[in-house]
């Protein structure tokens, strides 16, 4: 669950909300593993969230993939390194609930 200050962030309609692939990525294969229960089609449920939130899909790109090297080796899911990775190339705040993401505090902006 996020802290009441990133959850504000994320309705406060000055921030521009960015989905990155590599999210979707992720939880389709959560999602096909089993690990995962959504209540509906998961392609269904991330329209209905795009439009909802006004979400901006943030693809996966070579820049994204190269910048990777500049990134310490504290977590090796490859999911949250590219979602840090694309923080830092776009120049974006992280928004996560995940405590394994604090180590990297030093090298991306975040905020939970």
């Amino acid at each position: 669950m996020l802290r009441p200050a990133a959850a504000a962030a994320c309705r406060d309609p000055e921030n521009q909300l960015l989905l990155s692939v590599a999210s979707v990525w992720g939880i389709q294969i959560k999602s096909q593993l089993g690990k995962l229960r959504l209540g509906l089609p998961f392609e269904e449920l991330q329209r209905t969230q795009q439009h909802i939130h006004g979400l901006v899909p943030v693809p996966v790109n070579l820049s994204h993939a190269f910048a990777l090297r500049d990134l310490p080796t504290h977590d090796n899911d490859p999911f949250d390194r590219m979602l840090m990775t694309q923080a830092r190339v776009e120049n974006a705040v992280l928004v996560t609930a995940d405590a394994q993401i604090g180590l990297y505090r030093d090298n991306v902006t975040l905020l939970w």
